[in-house]
């Protein structure tokens, strides 16, 4: 594959093509066969494949906590209704039993 360096500039003025150390040439691959394509939009393309390859691992974390979040919500919630049912039985029950107590005739006190 053949090389070539683009000069991008100084950033601090003036002219300093012989700092290598800057980073100021940038280093592009030539393309294997010719398209007619711009050299600049298929770098653009890659670099835009290249950063969704490399945010996945985070994205798929994120959906994970995500995921997990909600299920312990949900289980949390399903935890208090059920507290509050079993308070309503308890309450119907001694409702029931009251009334039951209350409907019945009361004996004359044995002698």
């Amino acid at each position: 594959m053949q090389r070539h360096s683009i000069y991008r500039g100084n950033r601090r003025g003036g002219d300093s093509r012989h700092r290598l150390s800057q980073e100021l040439y940038v280093e592009r691959e030539l393309m294997a066969y010719p398209t007619p394509v711009n050299n600049l939009i298929t770098d653009s393309v890659s670099q835009a494949n290249v950063t969704t390859l490399a945010s996945s691992p985070a994205m798929a974390a994120t959906l994970l906590y995500q995921a997990v979040a909600q299920a312990m919500g949900n289980a949390a919630n399903n935890s208090t209704m059920l507290q509050l049912q079993g308070s309503n039985i308890t309450m119907a029950i001694s409702a029931t039993a009251c009334a039951i107590i209350m409907s019945l005739k009361p004996t004359a006190p044995a002698k």
